[in-house]
């Protein structure tokens, strides 16, 4: 996959003075910010209903962690904390034990839940079936005719990512394994594959008609909306928001935008000057998040 490989640095951020005092700082002006937002009468007499301004720290704090230190897992585990806390009270015998099973077990047991684990580990299974009967190889070889170039090889591989909508772990798994033995051809940094199978896969998901995210999505604003006596369904209210969804518009015209001027930035630019000059596609001081032998995916020889 696309997502194999992650900085080896990581370990080193947990020891920075400024990027402790960088997360403290936000999260305390966040804090004061937030406390002393003006109340109005209204709101006030709808306090009860509406609950209080701390019910916003718990996303917060995920993303100035996330920010300062580069860690999803210490991201999602802060924020699940301090959102127990925050419900349950600061007794840890008590949030622990009721946050556990409340919100981590119920959500993880749910149907909708593994549903989802049932259908990647039936995704996976196929894409590893295609490589075996050798379809992915046979997909590689079809782009490679058309694809001549690094400039038509980024154009393919974002071609890929729209076509394949109906699903954002598809899009991830499929397009990713599909593009990544030709983005190789071209000296393409998996840094920058990672960048646009991911620019295509929650973006292209989002703005579907159908999809599986959509059919979530639909289901919990329908929900919503009968909660709060409103006649309009949850499709209609999915349809009046896609002119307003910036970060999927946004994402794929910024993605359009960079393969057609072939200009980078940052830390990506220094990876694909990395990957065209010595032809290393991975940074040196990554480490794999996955151990899988390519050859043993390989289709057998004389496989059409």
């Amino acid at each position: 996959m696309n997502a194999q490989y992650s900085g080896g640095e990581n370990g080193k951020l947990w020891t920075s003075k400024v990027r402790w005092l960088f997360c403290l700082l936000s999260l305390l002006a966040i804090c004061l910010v937030l406390a002393l937002l003006p109340v109005g009468e209204l709101a006030e007499a709808a306090a009860p209903n509406q609950g209080h301004w701390n019910s916003m720290l718990p996303p917060l704090i995920a993303v100035v962690v996330a920010i300062s230190f580069r860690s999803l897992v210490a991201a999602l585990s802060t924020a699940f904390l301090s959102g127990a806390i925050l419900y349950y009270g600061w007794n840890p015998i008590v949030f622990i034990p009721q946050s556990l099973q409340n919100f981590l077990l119920a959500n993880v047991l749910g149907q909708f839940s593994l549903y989802i684990f049932g259908f990647l580990f039936a995704l996976v299974g196929m894409v590893h079936v295609l490589y075996k009967s050798g379809g992915i190889q046979g997909l590689v070889v079809i782009f490679s005719r058309i694809a001549k170039t690094t400039k038509s090889a980024q154009v393919a591989t974002m071609a890929s990512g729209l076509m394949i909508f109906f699903d954002d772990y598809s899009n991830t798994i499929v397009v990713g394994q599909t593009m990544r033995s030709l983005t190789d051809r071209f000296r393409i940094s998996r840094e920058k594959l990672a960048y646009m199978v991911d620019s295509t896969t929650a973006p292209i998901a989002g703005l579907a008609v159908i999809s599986s995210w959509i059919a979530y999505e639909v289901w919990l604003l329908g929900s919503t909306a009968h909660s709060l006596g409103m006649e309009t369904g949850g499709y209609a209210l999915f349809v009046q928001m896609l002119p307003v969804r910036f970060y999927c518009w946004g994402t794929l015209m910024f993605l359009a935008i960079n393969i057609a001027s072939q200009r980078d930035f940052g830390p990506m630019l220094k990876a694909e000057k990395r990957a065209r000059k010595s032809g290393q596609l991975v940074a040196p001081n990554a480490r794999p998040l996955l151990r899988e032998n390519p050859k043993r995916l390989e289709p057998p020889e004389g496989t059409p």
